[in-house]
C-alpha cells in the first residue's frame, strides 16, 4: 500500500549512524574493553528504538525490538526504517486486532488508514508466505520442469496481488543523507538519535584523580575509597555517567562535609532517596543503586531539547530550583576531565 510505503522513507537507524554512534562511544571511553563498549552501543541502540514504538505494547514492544536489533547488529546490515516496525508487528501478532498498530503508523504518516487496511496487507503476506513454502517444497528435489512450474506460478499469482495491493513499480523516495559538517559529533547524535538519556550521561572514565582532589578541597568524605568507588562502580553498572551521581550529592549534601557530626550517616544516603538520609538511613551502594535507577527511570520520555536535570527535577526534588544548582555542579565536575 503507497501510504504505509510511506514508512519506508523514516528511517530509525542506518549503518552510517551505528557508525558514528561507536566511534563516539570509544572515542569517550578508550579505557574500556571491547565488550563493555559493545555493551553501552547496544544499550544505546535500544534507547533509540524504544524511543519509535514507545506507544506499543511491551510485550510487543520487546519482540520487535530484538528483530530489528537482530537486523542492525547483522553483517549486512544497511538500515532500519519504520516499515520494519509494521513488518516485525505483523509477524509477531498472532490476533486480528491492528487496533493498536494503527494508531501507530497514523501518527508516522501524513494519510490515514484503517485496520481494514493492515488486514488486507497481512492476507497478501500470508499469501506470500504460503507461495515461499510451496516454493521450497517443489524446489527440494530440483529438475527443469519444476523450476519452470515454479517460476510460472510466481508470475501468475503474485503479479496481480503485488502490483496492484503493494503498488511496488511505483518508486519510493529516500531519505536524504544527513551530512555532518561543522557540528559536534555529541550535538549530531543527540539530535539524530534522540534518545531520552542523553549521551552525555551515560557512563564515561572520569579523570579520577582530579575528582578526588576537588571532594577532599570540600573536605569531603565521599573523597574516601570506600563512598568514591562504590559510587563509580554503581554507575558503570547502570551506563550512567558518575559525575551526574556526585553531582546529586552536592547538591543535596555539599558533597557531606567532615566536619558535619552526622558525616557518616549522611554518606550512607547522600543523594537523599526515599525522602532523607534521616527516613532512609541505608548504606552508599544502596542509596548509589536508587539513586542511579530513579534518574534513569525520570529520564524517560523526556522531550527534545528540555535540560535533563529540569526533566527530573519534576519528581526527584520539591524545589523548583534544584535543577539549577545540580546542574552548575555537573558542569563544573564536567569541566574537570577537560581541564
Amino acid at each position: 500500500m503507497e501510504k504505509i510505503n510511506e514508512l519506508k522513507a523514516k528511517e530509525i537507524l542506518s549503518k552510517r549512524d551505528i557508525n558514528i554512534l561507536k566511534t563516539y562511544i570509544y572515542k569517550k571511553n578508550p579505557n574500556l574493553s571491547d565488550k563493555e563498549k559493545n555493551m553501552i552501543l547496544d544499550d544505546a541502540v535500544k534507547k533509540i528504538i524504544n524511543n519509535d514504538i514507545d506507544s506499543l505494547n511491551d510485550n510487543k514492544k520487546k519482540k520487535i525490538r530484538r528483530d530489528l536489533m537482530k537486523k542492525i547488529f547483522s553483517n549486512d546490515f544497511k538500515s532500519v526504517n519504520k516499515s520494519d516496525v509494521v513488518k516485525t508487528y505483523l509477524k509477531v501478532n498472532g490476533k486480528k486486532d491492528y487496533e493498536e498498530l494503527t494508531k501507530w503508523i497514523n501518527k508516522n504518516i501524513k494519510g490515514f488508514i484503517t485496520k481494514k487496511d493492515l488486514l488486507k496487507v497481512k492476507n497478501i503476506e500470508s499469501k506470500v508466505t504460503d507461495l515461499k513454502e510451496y516454493l521450497k517444497r517443489i524446489f527440494f528435489n530440483i529438475d527443469t520442469k519444476k523450476i519452470i512450474i515454479a517460476f510460472s506460478i510466481l508470475l501468475f499469482i503474485c503479479s496481480p496481488i503485488l502490483l496492484k495491493e503493494l503498488n511496488i513499480m511505483k518508486t519510493v523516495v529516500k531519505k536524504p543523507v544527513t551530512k555532518v559538517k561543522e557540528a559536534k559529533l555529541e550535538e549530531y547524535i543527540s539530535e539524530t538519535l534522540h534518545s531520552s538519556v542523553p549521551i552525555n550521561f551515560t557512563y564515561k572514565n572520569i579523570n579520577k584523580e582530579k575528582l578526588k582532589k576537588f571532594l577532599e578541597s570540600r573536605n569531603s568524605i565521599l573523597a574516601e575509597s570506600k563512598y568514591f568507588n562504590t559510587i563509580i562502580q554503581t554507575a558503570r553498572e547502570f551506563n550512567l555517567n558518575p559525575n551526574v551521581l556526585f553531582a546529586i550529592t552536592g547538591q543535596e549534601q555539599g558533597f557531606v562535609n567532615k566536619e558535619n557530626k552526622y558525616s557518616e550517616k549522611i554518606a550512607n544516603n547522600p543523594y537523599n532517596v526515599f525522602g532523607s538520609w534521616v527516613e532512609y538511613n541505608t548504606d552508599i551502594k544502596d542509596s548509589s543503586i536508587i539513586a542511579s535507577r530513579t534518574v534513569i527511570n525520570l529520564l524517560q520520555k523526556r522531550p527534545k531539547g528540555v535540560n535533563p536535570f529540569k526533566w527530573i527535577n519534576r519528581k526527584y526534588a520539591e524545589d523548583k530550583h534544584w535543577w539549577k544548582g545540580v546542574n552548575k555542579i555537573f558542569k563544573h565536575l564536567e569541566k574537570l576531565d577537560t581541564d
